[in-house]
């Protein structure tokens, strides 16, 4: 996040010649007021900067002290919402004193990354430290956060030509902000309430990597000629890169060095700790602190590692795929698709083949690859069956039937296909549907013979209960796939399925009551 009060606190406190006083409290520990009340008392006996932890259950990296604090603050209901209440409510009385937040991993994964950080700036929280995600592993926290300053020139092809904003605000531009726009040499600084975008204007925006690249990688119009794309590379790459310490071009704009020549890479996007200078980022002195965000080919991105005025960052690195490979990636889909639906292969060696051969012809890279599998959703499949297993083994599988066969005695045979099918649906969402499917099956044709019947309508019960898996996301393999990528939680299977299947459930008995 990018804010001032930290910086303009440690100026005022190095004009004074004074040292920071730096203090921790757990958030809302022993509860809200209490918590309340300290912090206010912290600033008033002369802390400069409020650090607030976010209060997790287990706490390992901190001593006894800040354990059961952390706990106390989780006995009194203590959630990411309230903590953002307690930093808004401080907000409203002080606007100096800046704020950071500390803790774990979990709680903002589970609160959800996007969500967290605009919260938090919502809030009124100047920083973030957590304190269990090593540097190489925090792309998806680092990138939500922090912003790159980059310049767009609008021609005639540009989707936001002819653009006006309301409130100051750019409809087309919702997860970036624009800072400046520069017309005629002339600077334009916000709000822009009467300002109609034209051509050959120059638009100084605010915006995070990932949100940046995403757009490049769209074909985005606003953001599609930002760099360049060299059509003789086979890759292209965006690296962040930190400008060494005896730079050359310490002191230098971009535009007075000759990186960009000497390279032949492209510096697309500026980050800065300090306050932003009203100019261009291609215009602004460079300093250690800046963070450059560089495109440029495979190789050529590669050879940066020896270059004497930068460090690049290789784990930032993210590969672009290039517009010539758009038809390859439509047609071996195509084939893949075919295949499978023609029964030419079964499905599961049509989708392998499928992703070899986008590696084969380089639509994707290895890293990519490697990139996309979730080993989390490995590890919970792995553990649901597992769980399967151990109930067959362990004779849990027959104790259900034994107790179900128990509970039936005295029922009609509608009553019957009612309960077997609500007890199926709720047990679906903790193995798979087809492993419930096995289980079952012999279940109902046991009843079914009690009850002198055809198995046939208990069969068809089982089938219709079993496919009742999406109250949790270990319930069915589809559910795994996009519970990472659409960032959701178990809970949220919870609130869309329990309901579902209650009307399935009643749907099912009413069917069966009037047709038998």
């Amino acid at each position: 996040m990018i804010n001032n009060r930290i910086q303009n606190t440690f100026q005022n406190l190095k004009k004074s010649k004074k040292k920071a006083l730096i203090t921790f409290v757990t958030g809302c520990d022993p509860d809200y007021n209490t918590s309340q009340k300290i912090l206010k008392e912290l600033v008033k006996q002369g802390s400069d900067l409020l650090e607030i932890g976010m209060p997790f259950s287990d706490p390992m990296a901190d001593g006894p002290s800040i354990q059961k604090s952390s706990l106390r603050a989780l006995s009194a209901k203590t959630n990411m919402k309230k903590i953002f209440r307690l930093v808004s409510d401080f907000r409203k009385k002080n606007k100096v004193t800046p704020i950071v937040l500390m803790g774990y991993l979990n709680p903002i994964l589970s609160f959800g990354i996007q969500k967290f950080f605009k919260s938090a700036k919502s809030a009124g929280t100047d920083g973030l430290i957590v304190v269990d995600v090593p540097p190489e592993e925090d792309d998806e926290i680092s990138d939500s956060g922090k912003q790159y300053f980059v310049e767009i020139t609008l021609d005639s092809e540009n989707a936001l030509l002819g653009k006006s904003f309301i409130s100051g605000l750019l409809p087309d531009l919702k997860d970036a902000t624009i800072n400046l726009i520069i017309r005629d040499n002339e600077k334009i600084l916000p709000p822009f309430d009467d300002i109609i975008l034209e051509t050959k204007d120059r638009l100084i925006i605010a915006i995070t990597k990932n949100e940046l690249i995403q757009k490049i990688k769209s074909n985005d119009k606003i953001f599609d000629k930002i760099g360049y794309e060299n059509d003789k590379s086979d890759r292209e790459l965006i690296i962040e890169a930190a400008v060494s310490p005896r730079s050359f071009m310490i002191g230098r704009t971009i535009n007075q060095t000759n990186f960009e020549t000497e390279t032949n890479c492209k510096v697309i996007g500026l980050q800065r700790e300090r306050k932003f200078d009203r100019d261009s980022p291609r215009s602004q002195k460079l300093s250690q602190e800046n963070i450059l965000l560089i495109r440029g080919d495979e190789e050529l991105i590669r050879r940066l590692r020896a270059h004497k005025d930068i460090f690049p960052i290789e784990w930032s690195a993210i590969a672009l795929p290039l517009k010539k490979f758009s038809q390859r990636s439509r047609i071996i889909f195509a084939v893949t698709i075919i295949s499978a639906a023609t029964g030419f292969l079964n499905i599961t060696t049509a989708a392998l083949l499928g992703a070899v051969m986008m590696l084969i012809f380089k639509v994707l890279s290895i890293k990519e690859a490697l990139s996309s599998l979730d080993i989390k959703i490995y590890l919970l499949v792995a553990s649901t069956l597992m769980l399967s297993t151990v109930l067959q083994e362990t004779g849990g599988a027959k104790l259900i039937a034994d107790t179900l066969i128990l509970l039936t005695n005295n029922l009609s045979i509608p009553s019957v296909l009612s309960l077997l099918f609500i007890i199926i649906a709720i047990i679906t969402n903790f193995l798979s549907n087809n492993a419930t499917a096995v289980l079952f099956t012999p279940i109902a044709i046991n009843l079914a013979n009690d009850f002198q019947m055809q198995p046939e309508p208990f069969i068809f019960c089982v089938i219709f209960a079993a496919n009742c898996s999406f109250a949790t996301p270990i319930g069915y393999q589809t559910n795994l796939m996009v519970m990472g990528p659409g960032g959701y939680k178990f809970v949220d299977y919870l609130k869309s399925g329990i309901p579902l299947i209650i009307i399935l459930w009643i749907t099912y008995s009413l069917t069966v009551y009037f047709g038998i």
